[in-house]
């Protein structure tokens, strides 16, 4: 991930990656002809936040660490934030035991299925029952087209949805078949799933893709996330779950600093849920150069993130696996039965996150009015107020920091001048909005209230 250890890398690396790397795994150099398992490198954790013992010191002592804030919002769970990182909430403990075994089960089980997409998509298309098949042993197969005969003994396989071209089958068949297919065990899939999506379809090239088939976010989880979001939410607004990301950590696993920063409206939480093994999570600021701080995140924990939180970098560095720092033993004794064997010994070196998000402001109206029904819009914050940027062509780049796409619609109350432009839209990229307005291209900034009245009605 960082490329060569060079002496001179350090004065290059940004003040996230410099944490990135600190906490991250890596292995004693043993001789080759050592045989002995691989021993992780000791890590100075002493400046880790630990909130599960900031929890547990504030409810028998009152006390708080230097730059921690205990919120107080009348959640059910203890909450705190940080002074400086407005926005951004930890509730340790806040998923009961019960339901971090249910979701974990819904993740492998569930939440990978068609039409919801995974990281597989691309190279074998679409996989149904990833789980069951590894459960069962079950090896994928590549079938070759030119042979029909491949087609002959379909009963033991799990179709995959793509045209029959990679099929689930038993062990023995699949072995014999081996010289002319390519054969990948259901059990490797699913060690190398690292992302599902739930809901709207969430396209790493293109921001939502509306036009994907996809199934609502489960009730129960919606119900949730709605509890869990609370502490966040402006007064009197609900929090509206709309899609959700899985993702799936093994041992050695990371996810890189980044922005979430896709959705419309930043006023709105990102929740996040933690199942499985401990992780390190750091939270940074608006530019990489921000020194973050890291935080513990265990099985149970939630975190939100919402208004300026939503601009700061953050990104796991490290799973801890192994028995001593993993900290799963109340759902290894929760995974004790039989039929649970498979759950438990995923868990055990693995952890997933669920995080999830209201894509569209809650302004928006369903159904539109057919004029509109085809619009997708960009909205950004200007101090207290929220405009829609309308436009009856091409798209147009808009947004803080990063960026919005700002579909056609189809009306528009007028030209913007260039100037009161750049006056409303003081974050957004200027080249991108000099080249549109030097094609003349007629885009209208209207007041949230005038559109919801124009054309929610």
């Amino acid at each position: 991930m960082y490329g060569s250890e060079r002496a001179g890398d350090d004065a290059e690396r940004t003040a996230f990656r410099k944490s990135e790397k600190k906490y991250k795994l890596y292995y004693e150099n043993n001789p080759k002809s050592s045989k002995k398992k691989k021993q992780p490198k000791q890590v100075d954790l002493s400046e880790v936040l630990d909130f599960k013992f900031i929890s547990e010191l504030f409810n028998q002592k009152g006390e708080l660490p230097p730059g921690v804030v205990h919120v107080n919002c009348g959640f059910e769970r203890s909450v705190f934030g940080l002074e400086n990182r407005p926005g951004f909430y930890f509730i340790p403990g806040a998923v009961t035991l019960d339901e971090q075994c249910k979701w974990i089960r819904e993740s492998l089980a569930n939440f990978p299925q068609p039409p919801n997409r995974t990281n597989h998509n691309v190279i074998y298309g679409t996989i149904s029952n990833l789980f069951a098949a590894a459960k069962e042993c079950k090896i994928f197969v590549e079938e070759e087209r030119s042979n029909n005969d491949l087609d002959s003994d379909s009963s033991g396989s799990v179709s995959n949805g793509d045209c029959g071209r990679w099929t689930f089958h038993e062990e023995d068949i699949a072995r014999s078949r081996g010289k002319t297919c390519k054969l990948v065990p259901a059990s490797v899939l699913l060690r190398k799933l690292r992302w599902s999506t739930l809901g709207l379809q969430f396209n790493w090239s293109n921001n939502y893709d509306v036009s994907l088939p996809h199934k609502k976010i489960p009730d129960a989880l919606c119900q949730l996330a709605k509890r869990m979001a609370a502490p966040a939410m402006p007064v009197g607004e609900e929090f509206l779950p709309e899609a959700a990301i899985v993702n799936y950590f093994g041992s050695g696993d990371t996810l890189g600093g980044h922005l979430d920063d896709m959705e419309a409206d930043w006023s709105k939480p990102i929740v996040s849920m933690s199942f499985g093994c401990k992780a390190i999570f750091l939270l940074g600021g608006k530019s990489r150069e921000d020194e973050p701080l890291a935080m513990f995140l265990r099985s149970g924990d939630v975190v939100l993130m919402a208004g300026e939180a939503r601009e700061c970098f953050h990104g796991v560095p490290r799973i801890f696996t192994d028995e001593e720092n993993a900290e799963i033993t109340p759902l290894e004794s929760q995974f004790s039965d039989e039929d649970d064997r498979c759950f438990l010994n995923y868990i055990r070196t693995s952890r997933i996150n669920i995080n999830i998000r209201q894509s569209n402001p809650s302004w928006i109206k369903n159904p539109w009015p057919a004029r509109f029904r085809d619009a997708r819009l960009a909205t950004a914050r200007v101090a207290s107020r929220a405009f829609v940027l309308v436009g009856p062509m091409e798209m147009l780049a808009v947004g803080p920091a990063r960026g919005r796409v700002a579909w056609p619609a189809a009306a528009a109350v007028g030209p913007v001048p260039a100037d009161l432009f750049r006056s409303r839209f003081p974050f957004v990229n200027r080249r991108t909005v000099a080249s549109k307005l030097s094609e003349k291209l007629q885009f209208s900034l209207v007041d949230l209230n005038e559109f919801d009245a124009r054309c929610c009605d």
